[in-house]
């Protein structure tokens, strides 16, 4: 059984703490990933933008990540493409064989 661990990150100039589980270092990796990339997204916007309240910059970012996480859920499945990727190898290799 597995159990959770706090870690602490800084998001948008403020410390939270959020809990991770202790056997999955691939999600404290992909939570401080997270975290890296909306507080550069904030920057560029802060950048773009001036004179702009902190949650307005932290808005966008998220905006900007969800749109690109949405994306990614429409792209084909890589379970399903590798399955046609097989397909494709399978059926190259019979015509080659036939000549």
């Amino acid at each position: 059984m597995s159990g959770k661990r706090v870690i602490n990150i800084e998001l948008a100039g403020r410390k939270f703490p959020v809990r991770v589980d202790i056997d999955n270092e691939e999600g404290e990796e992909i939570v401080r990933n997270s975290v890296k990339y909306l507080n550069g997204k904030m920057i560029q916007y802060q950048q773009k933008y001036k004179d702009r309240d902190q949650f307005d910059y932290l808005a966008m970012a998220a905006l900007d990540a969800a749109c690109k996480m949405l994306g990614f859920r429409q792209l084909p499945d890589s379970n399903d493409m590798l399955i046609q990727l097989r397909n494709i190898d399978n059926q190259l290799s019979v015509y080659l064989n036939k000549e």
